[in-house]
């Protein structure tokens, strides 16, 4: 990015006089296109990192569950089982 701003300096001093202001909005045409591009692949890589951020949070709270927590501060209730009226299996 750093070279595609600095090549106006470059290229600005060789520029006839009654061509700077073309030369000047080309420049700034190239260095708004690279920006919207860096800023498309931004949003995609974020985009992608939201998901996989979303999918480890539930993750997370249903491993908690399962361990009979809960990731909110409140003790999951468990079930009382009365063994003398439970199936013996044989």
């Amino acid at each position: 990015m750093n070279q595609e701003i600095n090549s106006i300096n470059q290229v600005f001093p060789n520029t006839p006089a009654n061509e700077k202001t073309d030369a000047i909005r080309l420049w700034i045409q190239s260095v708004i296109d690279r920006m919207q591009h860096y800023k498309a692949e931004h949003n995609t890589l974020l985009k992608e990192n939201m998901t996989q951020l979303e999918l480890s949070v539930r993750k997370a709270k249903l491993d908690d569950e399962e361990e009979g927590g809960s990731l909110d501060g409140k003790v999951a209730k468990k079930a009382r089982i009365d063994l003398s009226s439970a199936r013996k299996v044989e």
